[in-house]
């Protein structure tokens, strides 16, 4: 009875992990730049910073130039846009030749947070990716290569595939899911394809939709394990809750206009990479704990449905 503390305690801790992350957590920004004059434009959606209680206090610090001065900035709801919008003026002491940005957003937002930033000076327009993993960049205002383009964006997607909890639970789900190594490689398949499908689709959705539909698909795959061991069709679950993920890899195609094909490949390899490793431990474990750990899972995922649906 020993081995069973853990699991309730485990259980609200990652449901506390999953329910305060996002699948779908990206704003955007423009950065036009005049001489030693820059304006800044913030786009946010509002269910990112519902909790806020000072927009511009709490927004607008989070985004920096080094080397240039803010000479104001404001931030104002734009409910018809379900957006806030934010706009500030730097002023540089001499012209740039380049601009840092710094952004430190995933601090009020979400931990897998992206901010993306389209610069423009005269008519060369060039694009930052800031995230936890990457929050500075150096806009140079040098249109890209073709493969340092090509490596931004398989990057962009490989983060996404691992970058918070909820991709994370999805990868530990197909592990517990597969019965044999026939099914794993079905299951993986199906997921991937799902991804695609949604992906090159390119239909958005209400990202509190999406989250809330991934929440429960994940929960029927633990409620599969749990009570239906011999299910049939396991995979076309799978294939479900891949296309859900495949709408976060949509969006932030639409919003950075990325080639989806990139995208793709970095979620695949990272994705693929993860659940291989993952794979290779657990076959190697002497006892597979597939129920507790499967509990675990339908725990966190009804929490953050929950989250979502009632209390966000």
């Amino acid at each position: 009875m020993k081995t069973q503390h853990w699991r309730l305690p485990l259980a609200f801790a990652l449901a506390a992990c999953a329910a305060t992350a996002h699948m779908i957590s990206i704003s955007t920004g423009e950065v036009r730049l005049d001489g030693s004059k820059l304006h800044y434009e913030l786009r946010m959606p509002a269910y990112e910073v519902t909790a806020l209680k000072d927009p511009t206090g709490e927004l607008l610090p989070h985004i920096d130039f080094p080397g240039a001065k803010r000479l104001n900035g404001s931030c104002e709801p734009r409910p018809a846009e379900n957006a806030v919008f934010c706009t500030s003026d730097w002023l540089y002491e001499a012209p740039p030749s380049a601009v840092r940005i710094r952004s430190t957003l995933h601090q009020v937002t979400v931990a897998n947070h992206v901010h993306l930033v389209n610069a423009m000076r005269d008519k060369v327009i060039d694009q930052a990716v800031l995230e936890l993993s990457s929050p500075e960049a150096e806009i140079r205002f040098v249109p890209q290569s073709a493969a340092e383009a090509a490596y931004q964006q398989f990057a962009s997607g490989a983060r996404r595939a691992v970058a918070g909890p909820p991709q994370l639970l999805f990868l530990a789900a197909l592990v517990l899911a597969a019965r044999s190594k026939r099914e794993w490689f079905a299951l993986v398949i199906a997921f991937a394809t799902g991804q695609a499908a949604a992906t090159l689709a390119g239909r958005l959705l209400a990202p509190q939709f999406v989250e809330a539909a991934a929440a429960l698909a994940v929960a029927y795959l633990a409620v599969e394990i749990l009570f239906l061991p011999e299910a049939r069709h396991r995979w076309a679950v799978v294939a479900v809750l891949g296309a859900l993920q495949g709408l976060a890899y949509a969006a932030l195609v639409d919003a950075s206009g990325f080639s989806p094909f990139w995208v793709l490949m970095g979620a695949f390899v990272a994705a693929f990479a993860l659940l291989g490793i993952g794979a290779l431990i657990w076959n190697k474990l002497p006892w597979h704990p597939t129920r507790p750990l499967a509990a675990v899972i339908l725990a966190i995922s009804l929490s953050w449905f929950l989250w979502r649906v009632v209390l966000a």
